[in-house]
């Protein structure tokens, strides 16, 4: 018998106007990953390259990259994760305000082919009853669609999910976790890395 429910991988709970928590999560995850991977900030700055432009999220990555220092880090610091989160929640506005860009572009759009398609109608002989019945449907279908909310995630609310949820093969470890075998097996790979080019 079939399960029930919303099949996997449909992302319906990270739909774009009905969570936008979630979806600033899942950015804040990425940096979360990139910080503990140590990648470049150049790397970072071009990723929330909308962000870069203003000065103080530039200022943020920074601080943040800066406070991480080179050594291998498994932990990311409430401090630097809740900046994070900030970061990834402004970055999400941003999308959304190029969406809303766009969209009323398209929108433009469409309502000069409306009214384009309307003078041709009445051209043909329709009357202003027919086309209205004709195309109010449309209308009402696109004033719903424009209804929808969209609301700044709450940072406590993404900082929780992003502490709840870290995605499958992480490089993050709980505080006082046991180290495994892969992370010994990065340490001597680390140091044998170190090694080479000291020796070299």
């Amino acid at each position: 018998m079939a399960k029930r429910g919303r099949p996997i991988g449909t992302g319906g709970s990270t739909h774009w106007s009905r969570n936008p928590a979630n979806v600033a999560a899942r950015y804040a995850s990425v940096l979360i990953e990139l910080w503990l991977a140590d990648a470049p900030v150049v790397q970072v700055r071009a990723l929330l390259r909308p962000l870069s432009e203003d000065p103080e999220h530039r200022t943020t990555i920074e601080e943040c990259w800066k406070r991480r220092g080179t050594e291998r880090r498994y932990i990311v610091p409430k401090a630097i994760k809740r900046d994070l989160c900030q970061l990834a929640i402004a970055y999400v506005m941003e999308l959304h305000r190029q969406s809303q860009d766009a969209k009323d572009q398209i929108e433009g759009s469409l309502q000069r082919s409306v009214s384009a398609a309307e003078a041709e109608l009445r051209d043909r002989g329709w009357t202003d009853r027919e086309i209205g019945a004709r195309f109010n449907k449309l209308s009402e279908r696109a004033r719903k669609r424009g209804k929808k909310d969209f609301r700044t995630p709450d940072v406590d609310k993404v900082f929780e999910i992003v502490t709840r949820h870290a995605p499958a093969g992480t490089l993050r470890r709980k505080a006082g976790g046991q180290v495994d075998d892969r992370e010994l097996a990065y340490r001597q790979y680390d140091e044998d890395l170190r090694k080479a080019w000291r020796e070299g």
